[in-house]
C-alpha cells in the first residue's frame, strides 16, 4: 500500500489509507438516514431491518476475538523467543491451514502467541462490545424470544455480501489475529463520531414514533409479536419503555467517552509491539472493511426496496402534498438536478485507493446484469441512486468529526444554464409578425401622406405670397 508508512501513527495510517472511502460511505449513510425516519417511515421497521443487517458484523468478530482470548496462547518451546512468539512468524498456528470455500471458519478455534494474546486481552473493553446491545434493541422493537432473534440473525447474516463478508472476518482473523485493531477501531470508534449524529437523528423522531409497532421486517417478513405481548412481557421489560437505542449508548458515566479515550490509549501503547507486516495489514484491513460496509449499504437498498405499485401509490401521494403546498416548498432548480446526477454517477465508482479486499475486486469483476448467486446483481448502483425525497429534519452537525473530505466547501455554478429556446416559437408567431408588420407599414404610408399633403401646401402659400410680391412691384413700376 503506497500510503503506509512505518513512522506514521497507525490510526494516521488508517485514515490516510481509508480518507476517500469513508467519505463515500459517509454520504451513503447520511443520505439514506431520512428513510428510516418519518415521515418517511411510518414505523421502525426500516431501521430494524438496518439492525439485524449491522449486528452480524459485530458478532462475527466479538466471537472471534473472545474466541482466541478463551484458547490458551501458545507455550514456549526451545529456540524461540522467551515469550514463545517470533515476530517474524505467523501468529497463529492456523495460518497455513486451507480452508475449502464451504468449511466454517468457525470450527477452528486460533492459538495466537503470549505477545498477541496479551495485546488482544489489554485492548478488550467489555463495555464496548456491542453484540448484546443489538440483539437487545432488536428485541425491544419486536418482543421476539431470545430464538427468534438468533434464527433472524442467523437467516439474513446467509444473505448478498453481508454472508462473504462474515465468512471473510472469521477467516481473517483466524490467519491474521492482529487484524481485529483494524475492526475494533473502525467499529467502535464509528459510535463516537458519525454514530452521534446518528443517534440524535433518530431520537428527534420521538417516543412515540419507536412506541408504533413495525411492520413486517425485511427482507424475511417477520412479523413483529408486540402486539401479542400486549400487557405482558412488554410492561414488564424496562427496555421497551424506552426507545430502542441501547446500540449507541454506553453504560458509563460519560456516555463511553472514558471507554473511546481508555481505548485510544491502549491502542498507541498495543501499537510498539506490532510489526511492520502486522501494521501494514491492518491498514489494508481497514481499507477492505469500508469497502465491505459499502457493498452492505447497497444490499439494504435492494433488500428495504419497496414493491413497484408501492412505490407508485408513494410517489403520487407525494405530488399531491407536493401540490398542496406549493406556495411552502422551495422549488428545485436545474442546477441542483445536474449536480445531483453528477454526484450519482461519481459515487458508483469505488476510490482512487488499490482494492485491497477480495469481496470488494470480485464483486467489481462481474459483468453487470448479471445475476449473483444471492440476488443482488446491481445491489452496488442502487446503493448510489437514491431518489432525494422529503424527510424529518436532522440535527446539527456540529462537533461531529467526519471524514475530512465531508468539511470541504460546495462549489456553486456562477450563473443559471440559459434555457434552450424552442425551434417552433418563431414559427407559430408568423401569423401575428405579419399581422403587426401589415398594421405598421399602413401606418407608415398613412403617414408619409400626410407629409406630402403639408409638404404641398406649404409649397402654394410660398409660391403665392412670391407671385403677390411680384405683382405689387409691378403696379409701383407702372404708377410712376
Amino acid at each position: 500500500m503506497d500510503s503506509f508508512r512505518e513512522d506514521r501513527p497507525l490510526v494516521e495510517s488508517i485514515a490516510i489509507a481509508t480518507r476517500s472511502v469513508h467519505a463515500r460511505l459517509n454520504k451513503l449513510i447520511v443520505a439514506r438516514l431520512p428513510l428510516a425516519l418519518p415521515p418517511r417511515a411510518a414505523d421502525p421497521a426500516p431501521y430494524l431491518s438496518g439492525l439485524l443487517h449491522v449486528a452480524p458484523i459485530y458478532t462475527a468478530f466479538e466471537e472471534a476475538w473472545r474466541d482466541i482470548l478463551d484458547a490458551p496462547p501458545l507455550t514456549p518451546s526451545t529456540g524461540s523467543l522467551p515469550d514463545g512468539c517470533d515476530p517474524g512468524i505467523p501468529l497463529s498456528d492456523a495460518g497455513s491451514v486451507r480452508l475449502r470455500g464451504t468449511e466454517d471458519p468457525r470450527l477452528h478455534t486460533p492459538s495466537v502467541c503470549r505477545r498477541m494474546h496479551a495485546m488482544l486481552e489489554h485492548l478488550h473493553l467489555p463495555g464496548l462490545m456491542r453484540s448484546d446491545r443489538l440483539r437487545q434493541d432488536i428485541q425491544a422493537m419486536t418482543a421476539w424470544p431470545d430464538h427468534v432473534v438468533e434464527e433472524q440473525l442467523q437467516a439474513i447474516s446467509r444473505t448478498g455480501y453481508l454472508s462473504e463478508f462474515t465468512s471473510h472476518i472469521r477467516r481473517a482473523v483466524m490467519n491474521k489475529p492482529h487484524v481485529l485493531l483494524a475492526y475494533s477501531y473502525i467499529m467502535f470508534m464509528a459510535l463516537f463520531a458519525g454514530g452521534r449524529f446518528i443517534r440524535a437523528a433518530l431520537e428527534s423522531a420521538g417516543k412515540q414514533f419507536w412506541d408504533t409497532e413495525p411492520s413486517p421486517v425485511k427482507p424475511t417478513r417477520r412479523a413483529s409479536q408486540r402486539g401479542a405481548a400486549a400487557g405482558g412481557e412488554c410492561d414488564a421489560n424496562p427496555a421497551l419503555r424506552f426507545m430502542p437505542l441501547h446500540f449507541f449508548h454506553f453504560g458509563t458515566p460519560l456516555d463511553g467517552e472514558d471507554l473511546k479515550r481508555e481505548y485510544k490509549q491502549r491502542l498507541s501503547d498495543s501499537e510498539k509491539l506490532l510489526t511492520r507486516r502486522e501494521k501494514h495489514d491492518i491498514v489494508q484491513e481497514a481499507v477492505c472493511i469500508f469497502e465491505n460496509v459499502t457493498l452492505l449499504v447497497a444490499q439494504l437498498d435492494v433488500a428495504c426496496a419497496e414493491p413497484e405499485g408501492e412505490v407508485h401509490a408513494s410517489e403520487r401521494a407525494n405530488s399531491l402534498a407536493s401540490l398542496a403546498n406549493l406556495f411552502g416548498n422551495r422549488f428545485r432548480d436545474s442546477v441542483a438536478v445536474t449536480r445531483e446526477r453528477r454526484e450519482r454517477r461519481s459515487s458508483t465508482r469505488l476510490s482512487g485507493h488499490e482494492d485491497n479486499c477480495r469481496i470488494a475486486r470480485a464483486m467489481k469483476a462481474r459483468p453487470s446484469g448479471t445475476s449473483s448467486r444471492h440476488g443482488y446483481a446491481n445491489a452496488p448502483q442502487a446503493a448510489s441512486t437514491l431518489p432525494p425525497r422529503e424527510h424529518h429534519p436532522l440535527p446539527s452537525l456540529d462537533g461531529i468529526e467526519f471524514c475530512p473530505a465531508m468539511s470541504k466547501p460546495i462549489k456553486f455554478d456562477r450563473a443559471l444554464p440559459r434555457p434552450a429556446h424552442s425551434q417552433r416559437e418563431p414559427r407559430e408567431c408568423r401569423p401575428e409578425l405579419a399581422e403587426g408588420l401589415k398594421v405598421a407599414t399602413r401606418r407608415l404610408q398613412g403617414v408619409n401622406l400626410a407629409a406630402n399633403v403639408t409638404h404641398w401646401v406649404l409649397v402654394a402659400a410660398f409660391g403665392a405670397m412670391f407671385l403677390g410680391a411680384v405683382l405689387a412691384g409691378r403696379r409701383g413700376v407702372i404708377g410712376v
